[in-house]
């Protein structure tokens, strides 16, 4: 009976083990997968002016920017504001 009792906490002193391992290992691939997405937010984020430029000179861009200025001649001042807030972008 003493083995028995002597190899069940053995065998639960193992498991204890094996969990601390697995939630080092759990803790570990979050950090890197948060890392990871701060890394790709970053460079999504760093690649904006380029899809906004790319889009200003792309044919819909052109044409949606004569569009804007054509209704800015019509709005006046408040549609230039708009147009000058747009070409930030």
């Amino acid at each position: 009976m003493e083995d028995v009792l002597k190899r069940l906490l053995e065998a639960e002193s193992r498991a204890e083990v094996l969990i601390k391992e697995a939630d080092a290992e759990r803790d570990r691939l979050v950090q890197e997968a948060r890392a990871e997405a701060r890394t790709m937010e970053e460079r999504f984020a760093a690649s904006l002016p380029a899809l906004r430029a790319s889009f200003l000179f792309s044919e819909c861009g052109r044409t949606r920017w004569q569009s804007l200025q054509a209704e800015s001649n019509w709005l006046g001042d408040a549609g230039m504001l708009f147009l000058l807030a747009f070409q930030g972008l």
